[in-house]
């Protein structure tokens, strides 16, 4: 019987984020004090081998709008809230709040001289399921050490790279600053994820295992 190993992850991206008049009813008197209408789309995308299966969800929006204070109360518990009700497991919502968050204090920190004061963010967040066959699996690495260079690649991370900060440290990953890919995609400082996967062997944020099941 073929050996296969399935994961999971979850992506995101901010299609758009609007700004815009609206009716007087919601205006406060403050330029900083905005309205968010989020709207999301999920995307569930299938990986086996070369075939590639996507399924798009009807869009859901979140049914009130809600105010730039609501939305970065407490470093952006209330996204979580929005993303568990939505079915995003607390696991995979780290990533997704922080760009949402820093979207909303990009577009807070600017007031609107033309009394523009409700964003339209749309955000899309892929669901990604992902089944290594036999031919793709890693080498075992269970009684061996790990061998960095067969699972990580080494890259370069440029100036406007979406990737700003490794999640491990929480420092910034600075544009010239060298790093380390996991076959995940996802991006850490070359000792940081050095040092987790001699613990864990997986990637902190999706999981992906670097080590062959038995």
């Amino acid at each position: 019987m073929a050996t296969s190993y399935t994961y999971t992850y979850y992506e995101s991206r901010i299609m758009g984020a609007q700004r815009m008049r609206t009716a007087s009813s919601l205006s406060t008197g403050d330029d900083h004090r905005i309205a968010f209408q989020l709207n999301f789309a999920l995307e569930y995308i299938h990986r086996r081998g070369d075939e590639v299966r996507i399924h798009r969800a009807l869009p859901c929006a979140w049914p009130t709008r809600v105010w730039s204070d609501e939305l970065l109360w407490n470093d952006g518990q209330f996204l979580s809230i929005i993303l568990s009700a939505i079915g995003v497991p607390v696991e995979y919502q780290l990533p997704i709040i922080r760009m949402m968050y820093d979207k909303a204090v990009q577009m807070t920190t600017t007031p609107a001289s033309d009394g523009a004061n409700l964003v339209r963010m749309e955000v899309t967040i892929y669901i990604v399921t992902h089944v290594l066959l036999e031919a793709e699996l890693l080498p075992s690495l269970v009684e061996q050490p790990l061998l960095f260079e067969s699972v990580l690649e080494r890259i370069r991370v440029k100036d406007g790279d979406p990737t700003s900060e490794c999640t491990i440290c929480l420092d910034e990953l600075a544009g010239g600053t060298d790093a380390m890919k996991m076959p995940c995609s996802h991006i850490y400082h070359v000792d940081c994820i050095r040092q987790w996967l001699e613990r864990s062997r997986s990637c902190p944020l999706c999981r992906y295992t670097c080590v062959r099941p038995r």
